[in-house]
C-alpha cells in the first residue's frame, strides 16, 4: 500500500513537539513493507502543500490518506481531497475532540476560539472520511450523543504504541547511578515538556512536598528519547495530575518499564490502572485525600509488577503496527 501521513504535530530542532507521529510511522515501516510519504504542515507551507496534494495522490497512486490530529487544518485537507478514490482516515488524539482547557487558568479569547473552531472542525470532518480513529475510547464521550450515533459505524480505537526495545526495566540502583542521582532520594517522575498549565505541576509539587524530605520530583524535560528509560527506572512511581488528557503515551512507557503509576482519573488511564496491582488513582482536586492514599501505598511502590508482560500484546509497537496494518487493509 502507498500511504500519505499528514500532521501538524512533528518534532524539529526548533519546536519540541510530540514525537508520536514520527515514532508511529517509523515503527510501522519497521514491521510492514508499505510506503509512507510524510507531509508536515505549518503556516509557511500549508496552502502550497494541500494545493498540490491531489496531484501527488494521483501520481504516486496513494491508497490511503492518514491525517494525525484533527482540527481546521485536517478538515481543509480532507475537503481538498474529495472525489478521489483514496481512502481517508483521521486519528484524533485529545484536545482536537474534547476541546477542554485548564479550568482555573486564564486564556486569551483567541486561544479559546481557536480550540473551539478546531473541535467543531473535527466533528464536521466526520462527514467526509472513511474511518474515524481515536487513540482512546474515552474521547467518544465528548462527542454529542445524537451526532455520535450517526457515525459510530466508522469508529475505530487505535492504541498508541511504545518501543519495547528502548523502554525496558533495569534495577533502580543502576539507573540512578547512570544518571548520577542520589541513591537515598525517592524520585517521583513527572512529565511536562512544554510547561503546560493542563499538567497542573503545582498540584503535583504540593503532593510531593507533603510526602517528606526524602521525596523529590524528577521532571522530564527535553531528554533524548533513547535515555528516557533511565528516568523511569530511577523513579518510585510516575505521577500524573493533568486537568485533561486523551491517551498519554507516558503511561505506556511507564508500563513497559514496570514503573507504578499514580494518577488522577483522566483520559483512558484508569483502563490501565484498574488492571494493575501496584498503581492507583488519586483525587483530582483534593490534595489531602490524594496524599493520604499515596502514603498508604508507599511501601507497595517499592516493588515492581510485570506490567510490561501483561500489556505487551496491546501496547508494543509490533502489536500496534499489526493492528494499524489490519485497519488499512479493511478500508
Amino acid at each position: 500500500m502507498n500511504i500519505i501521513y499528514i500532521t501538524n504535530v512533528y518534532p524539529t530542532k526548533i519546536r519540541n513537539l510530540s514525537p508520536i507521529v514520527k515514532n508511529t510511522m517509523e515503527q510501522y515501516l519497521k514491521y510492514n513493507d508499505d510506503s509512507i510519504f510524510l507531509k508536515v504542515l505549518n503556516k509557511q507551507n500549508f496552502f502550497r502543500t494541500i494545493f498540490f496534494l491531489r496531484k501527488e495522490i494521483k501520481e504516486k497512486e496513494i491508497d490511503i490518506l492518514h491525517i494525525h490530529f484533527g482540527g481546521l487544518y485536517a478538515l481543509l485537507v480532507i475537503l481538498m481531497c474529495q472525489f478521489t478514490s483514496t481512502k481517508k482516515i483521521i486519528s484524533f488524539h485529545g484536545t482536537d475532540i474534547h476541546g477542554q482547557l485548564h479550568k482555573k487558568a486564564s486564556y486569551k479569547d483567541k486561544i479559546k476560539i481557536k480550540i473551539k473552531i478546531n473541535q467543531m472542525s473535527s466533528f464536521l470532518s466526520f462527514l467526509f472520511i472513511d474511518k474515524i480513529d481515536f487513540v482512546s475510547k474515552s474521547l467518544i464521550a465528548f462527542i454529542p450523543s445524537f451526532y455520535s450515533k450517526l457515525f459510530e459505524h466508522k469508529y475505530n480505537i487505535s492504541v498508541l504504541g511504545v518501543d519495547y526495545d528502548i523502554f525496558r526495566p533495569i534495577k533502580i540502583t543502576e539507573a540512578k547511578s547512570l544518571l548520577n542521582l542520589d541513591k537515598n532520594i525517592n524520585y517521583i517522575l513527572f512529565v511536562n515538556n512544554n510547561n503546560s498549565l493542563v499538567k497542573r505541576e503545582g498540584y503535583a509539587r504540593e503532593i510531593i512536598n507533603e510526602l517528606g524530605e526524602s521525596f523529590q520530583m524528577l521532571k522530564l524535560e527535553n531528554i533524548p528519547h533513547d535515555k528516557l528509560y533511565l528516568y523511569f527506572n530511577s523513579s518510585l512511581f510516575l505521577l500524573i495530575t493533568s486537568e485533561n488528557e486523551g491517551s498519554p503515551n507516558v503511561v505506556r512507557e511507564a508500563i513497559a518499564t514496570n514503573l507504578p503509576i499514580v494518577s488522577v482519573d483522566v483520559g483512558d488511564i484508569s483502563e490501565y490502572i484498574n488492571k494493575m496491582k501496584k498503581s492507583i488513582l488519586i483525587e483530582k482536586y483534593n490534595s489531602c485525600k490524594a496524599i493520604e492514599k499515596i502514603k498508604k501505598n508507599i511501601e507497595n511502590f517499592g516493588t515492581r509488577e510485570d506490567s510490561r508482560g501483561k500489556f505487551e500484546q496491546l501496547i508494543s509497537y509490533q502489536s500496534t503496527s499489526q493492528s494499524m496494518y489490519e485497519l488499512y487493509s479493511k478500508l
